[in-house]
């Protein structure tokens, strides 16, 4: 997590700042009726492509800290190093501790890992949500239980609000990958599969 956090953070202050979403930052940080529609200016009239789950901790870094360019860079340095650590703990419960370094230091090193977060994109929230999907979904078929499955729904309710429809993509694999590996009776987890499925649909409607 050391390297992570270093290799992110290093020249935080000259961050790759995107200028469509650093308008919408500046504007969601002075404004609260910006910072519910992600408004490109302060009174919401003209909004962001996406919904602006992803750029919320960007606005409170701002509103914090000021409008500087390693303020509105910090949450994706976090979410990285998050993103890193999560991997590493989710890998070490499934394969052991070797697996996990070697996953977590090829997470960290991958060029287009660091770019993105050294940048004002909303991959990183996106990355580190998916993640924790993706272990909720192997808790729920270490286990057999329920909540963990619901839990996976959430987090990837959750993605859609940053980047939308790309975070629906893995959602097909998470079916197939449940279905073959589940330990419960096939209807049983057809079933799950389906309130899952609802809670996600229903976390990514939340507050449009």
């Amino acid at each position: 997590m050391g390297i992570a956090a270093l290799l992110y953070a290093w020249g935080m202050g000259h961050a790759a700042i995107h200028p469509y979403y650093s308008a919408a930052i500046r504007s969601m940080a002075t404004s609260w009726r910006a910072f519910s529609f992600g408004g490109l200016d302060t009174s919401g009239s003209i909004t962001l492509d996406k919904v602006p789950g992803a750029f919320w901790p960007d606005a409170v870094s701002v509103w914090i800290f000021g409008p500087h360019t390693w303020a509105a860079a910090l949450p994706h340095v976090i979410e990285g190093v998050l993103t890193v650590w999560l991997l590493h703990r989710i890998v070490r419960a499934w394969a052991g501790p070797f697996a996990a370094l070697i996953a977590s230091l090829t997470l960290t090193f991958t060029p287009v890992t660091v770019v993105l977060n050294r940048a004002t994109i909303p991959d990183t929230a996106l990355t580190l949500l998916l993640v924790a999907a993706a272990g909720a979904l192997l808790k729920a078929v270490q286990t057999g239980r329920l909540l963990p499955l619901i839990t996976c729904g959430v987090w990837v309710g959750l993605a859609f609000q940053t980047k939308m429809l790309q975070a629906r993509l893995v959602l097909p694999v998470f079916a197939v990958v449940y279905q073959l590996a589940a330990g419960s009776p096939p209807l049983r987890r057809a079933v799950r599969l389906l309130l899952s499925g609802a809670v996600t649909l229903a976390v990514s409607c939340c507050g449009r």
